[in-house]
């Protein structure tokens, strides 16, 4: 006998976070890295991450568990 989760559990962690160390005055540029992981059971597809403060909108056709 084999026991199997075969419990469905869609998850997605997002973590932004800014790349630029320092900066000094109003105007400095600030680059960004956003991270995007599946830590949930199962493939998930045509996911789009989208943030309105920085303009991008990107799509990942899947990603799968970690």
């Amino acid at each position: 006998t084999v026991n199997a989760d075969a419990t469905v559990l869609p998850s997605l962690a997002i973590d932004k976070r800014a790349s630029t160390p320092t900066f000094a005055a109003v105007g400095d540029v600030i680059s960004y890295v956003i991270d995007v992981t599946n830590d949930g059971k199962v493939t998930l597809t045509d996911v789009e991450v989208n943030d309105p403060q920085l303009g991008l909108t990107c799509n990942l056709p899947a990603i799968a568990p970690s």
